[in-house]
């Protein structure tokens, strides 16, 4: 089938490929990469993460350090065999009792524990914070996002990664202060950033914060 219009595809296996219909400029190539460049990157970005998730699941093991609200766990395990999976906090340690320590059950009990963790604490803190800015918003959900942390609809629905319960709580705070402003400027303008730095005024240091630590983070 021929190609419609000029796209770029990436895959662990092809790399970049640059797909273009009958008639393209060749010359044209460069500038429809350049144009794309942030979506390549961010692609590039998550097949890295992709395959270096794969390891970090076949490596997790008793006394690990897993992070959690800007701090970290340390894990332990207890085979309890017949039993059903469960996670038991104390301080600060947190002990996954399952019927195998095999890595790849751990990780799957660990990611199912944060999910429920993120979708009681994230909504909460959302809600303190439209009170706090006078924003309304319909619903909040908790998704497995693979390369943003948040993001909102125009039926002013806010959708939140589950990885933010990984993050210090100054950071999520201004994940969702950005979402909440979204509400009212659907876009990065000028004037968007003038209201973010008014209700947030180290915005520019929690940037910094997620360009150097979000990457890892989207390895959970």
């Amino acid at each position: 089938m021929r190609a419609k219009r000029a796209r770029l595809e990436i895959s662990k296996d092809k790399g970049l490929r640059v797909v273009i219909p009958k008639g393209f400029r060749l010359t044209e190539v460069p500038r429809l990469i350049e144009a794309k460049s942030s979506w390549v990157l961010r692609k590039l970005a998550f097949i890295e993460s992709e395959t270096e998730l794969q390891t970090r699941q076949r490596a997790l093991k008793e006394g690990d350090l897993i992070p959690y609200w800007g701090g970290d766990l340390t894990l332990m395990t207890r085979v309890q065999h017949g039993t059903e999976a469960r996670v038991e906090q104390e301080g600060n340690v947190l002990r996954i009792v399952t019927s195998s320590a095999i890595s790849t059950v751990l990780n799957g009990v660990l990611k199912k524990w944060y999910v429920c963790r993120a979708a009681e604490v994230i909504p909460q803190c959302v809600d303190i914070w439209a009170q706090k800015l006078g924003c309304s918003y319909n619903k909040v959900y908790i998704r497995d996002q693979k390369t943003r942390w948040g993001s909102c609809s125009s039926r002013k629905n806010l959708s939140l990664n589950w990885r933010l319960i990984l993050m210090p709580p100054k950071i999520v705070d201004y994940i969702i202060v950005h979402e909440l402003t979204h509400l009212e400027m659907p876009n990065h303008s000028r004037a968007f950033w003038k209201l973010m730095e008014e209700r947030c005024p180290e915005y520019l240091e929690y940037r910094t914060w997620l360009r150097e630590n979000g990457r890892h983070l989207l390895l959970w």
